[in-house]
């Protein structure tokens, strides 16, 4: 049984997830673009494994295989008191999301912070794209330059405003609204993983999108590709 089973939120359908990737598929006006790209390749590969955001945003560059094929993340199984490292395969949708947003992700942290993205402390997959206010425990707030790792809660702050937004420009189409929270995402790739699984006579996976766990993504719709 999987954490959310019992979750009230309806999950990102199949639908929702195709016009949501073909709708960031478009590029913006250039200072939003680093946003898109991001959110992009962060929800392509949420879709792919399943895990949760905290797993996402914990991820570093060192967790890609080379060609961006696989990726290591840490997931909370059910019933595991630790979290759990496991590789997962990538789609080539997700593969080529990836591959849009790293020179972008390296330009940021080449950019802002001293030691440059060749640093052991700057390998942070996801990374912030403009100034934060820290609070450390002393009270001083502080300003932080972009291409530090992302926050979980940054990542869904961002992705909601992102889904309200494209909510409102495709209102009425087919496949809108879309869910405005990451849980939807990841949950609604897991669902899909699981019934491809039981359409080929097996069961659920322990965690969709692991190695040797079913059947691999189906990229009904590889709009990245071509890019």
């Amino acid at each position: 049984m999987r954490p959310w089973s019992k979750h009230t939120k309806e999950p990102l359908d199949f639908t929702g997830h195709i016009v949501l990737r073909r709708a960031l598929s478009t590029p913006v006006e250039p200072r939003r673009e680093p946003y898109r790209l991001r959110l992009l390749a962060a929800l392509e590969v949420l879709w792919a494994t399943a895990v949760p955001r905290e797993g996402l945003v914990a991820a570093d560059i060192t967790d890609l295989s080379a060609q961006e094929s696989r990726i290591r993340l840490t997931v909370n199984l059910p019933g595991r008191t630790a979290p759990t490292r496991q590789d997962f395969a990538l789609p080539r949708s997700a593969r080529a999301a990836l591959r849009l947003w790293l020179p972008v992700r390296r330009e940021v942290v080449a950019r802002h912070l001293d030691a440059g993205p060749d640093h052991p402390a700057n390998q942070a997959l996801f990374v912030t794209l403009r100034h934060t206010v820290a609070e450390p425990a002393s009270g001083a707030a502080r300003m932080v330059p972009p291409g530090i790792r992302i926050t979980g809660n940054g990542l869904e702050t961002d992705y909601s405003k992102w889904a309200r937004r494209l909510n409102g420009d495709h209102a009425g189409q087919k496949g809108w609204p879309v869910p405005t929270d990451l849980y939807t995402v990841s949950r609604g790739g897991a669902v899909l993983r699981e019934a491809q699984g039981r359409s080929q006579g097996r069961g659920p996976s322990r965690h969709a999108g692991s190695a040797g766990a079913g059947p691999r993504p189906v990229a009904v719709e590889d709009v990245l590709a071509e890019q």
